[in-house]
């Protein structure tokens, strides 16, 4: 209505999760890590790791079938798709938006792909509603999300003991313009540069492609670069 506040919420929410695990007993007999401290300190028992066909993109798009089904919308009403999942994908440099759009008959959307680490989502989240309050085109965004860092986890590596929870799974939501229920408020970031070598793979980048030598070092997983600087 006009001079009405315009509003973006959540109309419906999805997930995936693959059915198999790693357990506290599976990582210890591949860690120096006991069970109980698995367990106990760390806190969980298991986490979902992906299985036959638990493709990154795959596990969003299944995802995303039953967020368009519990919001009852036709695939034409999507206006755009936001992925925000992983790095970690079936295929490398692989534009993920349009794959969701073919596979769901999304005809009238437009996509792009969007990459935050573990905040993804909340940036997608952030984006969706602003560009709703900005843009009177956006009814219905999609947003679909895919995650199995679990791949880059080496369990033998004592620097990410952290990072052992790291699983898989699949997430996706509608956010539409005036939704009457789960309304998104404003939000507010911020990051911190200083934390930017802490964390990532250290081979198969361009700066350092990966080698025949580095893939028998374990390089191609996640590493923690200082582990005394991230503990403090």
């Amino acid at each position: 209505m006009s001079g009405s506040k315009t509003t973006a919420g959540i109309l419906s929410l999805a997930t995936y999760i693959p059915r198999s695990y790693h357990d506290a007993d599976y990582i210890a007999a591949r860690s120096d890590t006991p069970a109980e401290i698995i367990r106990t300190k760390l806190g969980w028992y298991q986490k979902n790791v992906p299985g036959p066909g638990d493709g990154t993109v795959a596990m969003g798009i299944k995802a995303a079938r039953k967020a368009l089904y519990y919001a009852g919308l036709d695939p034409r009403e999507i206006d755009l798709v936001i992925w925000s999942g992983e790095e970690v994908k079936e295929y490398r440099n692989w534009p993920v938006g349009p794959k969701i759009q073919k596979e769901l008959g999304l005809d009238r959307a437009w996509s792009f792909d969007l990459q935050q680490r573990c905040g993804t989502t909340l940036v997608a989240l952030k984006l969706a509603r602003d560009m709703i309050l900005l843009d009177p085109g956006l009814k219905n965004v999609l947003i679909v999300s895919g995650y199995r860092n679990s791949d880059l986890i080496d369990y033998a590596n004592p620097r990410v003991r952290w990072m052992y929870y790291l699983a898989a799974g699949g997430a996706a939501c509608v956010v539409q313009r005036n939704c009457p229920k789960n309304e998104i408020l404003q939000s507010h970031a911020i990051s911190d540069g200083s934390f930017t070598w802490d964390v990532y793979v250290p081979e198969g980048g361009s700066a350092a492609p990966m080698t025949r030598e580095g893939l028998e070092a374990g390089r191609q997983y996640l590493d923690v670069m200082d582990p005394v600087g991230m503990w403090e």
